[in-house]
């Protein structure tokens, strides 16, 4: 057991089943674990508990949920090692992303459930939840629509907030929408006004909707069309609506195919799509001073709340 996590025996549940398949983990957990506050210890058990007993009810799919993390680890890991060597991205277009991943169903699920546990493990993704988080507690919307629900759970923390709201779930993967069924059914939150749509956002019918608010978390990385999507988002959303997106920079994995290079640009783009940006968050994930960066390919996760020019 690991001391600090006495009192928190669901988290600990799944932290013991990650380090116990990889060692390694269990220093790099403990390093993070160890300068949170009591705001992370509370969000980690709850969602802990609910995915334990709820999601993962059995001992074959905790540890098939720890696998699944690990295999994520070091699958990006080795992406790190290949992108720090050519400089370059392993896939180039979203179609090869789509045979290789997403159409995969056994490989997707476990690649979603690996990056659902993320927001337990890892620094960056914990703190772009809790950006999310904040501006949804703060928010006031009737629709809304998540383009590239992964796991679902920030459809999850917008329906505990606001259990009322007219939700759009659209994904090009059908095991990400069967999942994010399972998150949403573990957190017995009503899906009766949600509509979950097995598409592409780009071409997808939904020119005669606009929305009040739209998650695109981790999206833009996997698309050929940057600007497009973003423009597209624009056309979505209404006047006074607001966007939370999350992307970024240097970010290697085996289904990333839009490379950007530096926060800059991600701001450019942003601008371009005459969207303005309300607040950001800009967490890079080394220890390295911010005029070294780009030079020594730093991956940095950006997340923002946008708004309408």
């Amino acid at each position: 057991m690991i001391d600090e996590l006495g009192t928190y025996p669901e988290l600990t549940k799944i932290i013991e089943l990650v380090s116990a398949q990889n060692p390694l983990q269990r220093k790099r957990i403990r390093a993070f674990i160890s300068q949170q506050d009591i705001d992370y210890w509370t969000f980690a058990e709850n969602l802990s508990r609910t995915l334990n007993q709820s999601f993962l009810q059995s001992d074959k799919k905790r540890n098939d949920a720890a696998q699944s993390y690990n295999r994520m680890c070091m699958e990006i890991l080795r992406e790190q090692i290949r992108f720090r060597k050519t400089g370059i991205y392993l896939l180039d277009d979203a179609s090869a992303a789509e045979q290789a991943v997403y159409s995969q169903h056994d490989a997707m699920r476990s690649y979603i459930i690996g990056l659902l546990l993320s927001y337990l493990l890892w620094p960056n993704h914990y703190r772009m939840f809790q950006f999310y988080a904040e501006h949804v507690a703060t928010l006031q919307a009737k629709t809304c629509l998540e383009v590239g629900v992964g796991h679902g759970l920030f459809s999850v923390e917008l329906m505990q907030r606001l259990p009322e709201i007219d939700l759009t779930l659209v994904d090009i993967s059908a095991a990400s929408l069967e999942l994010a069924r399972e998150i949403l059914t573990a957190f017995r939150l009503d899906q009766k006004q949600i509509r979950f749509i097995h598409g592409d956002y780009l071409t997808w019918p939904l020119a005669s909707d606009t929305f009040d608010f739209l998650i695109m978390g981790e999206v833009l990385e996997h698309v050929n069309d940057a600007p497009n999507f973003l423009k597209r988002a624009w056309q979505l959303l209404r006047p006074g609506g607001s966007i939370f997106l999350s992307t970024c920079v240097n970010c290697p994995a085996i289904d990333h195919v839009y490379h950007f290079h530096s926060v800059d640009e991600i701001r450019e783009l942003i601008k371009s799509a005459d969207l303005s940006i309300a607040s950001e968050l800009v967490l890079p994930a080394e220890a390295v001073p911010e005029e070294y960066w780009q030079a020594e390919l730093v991956t940095i996760n950006y997340c923002a709340i946008l708004t309408r020019q």
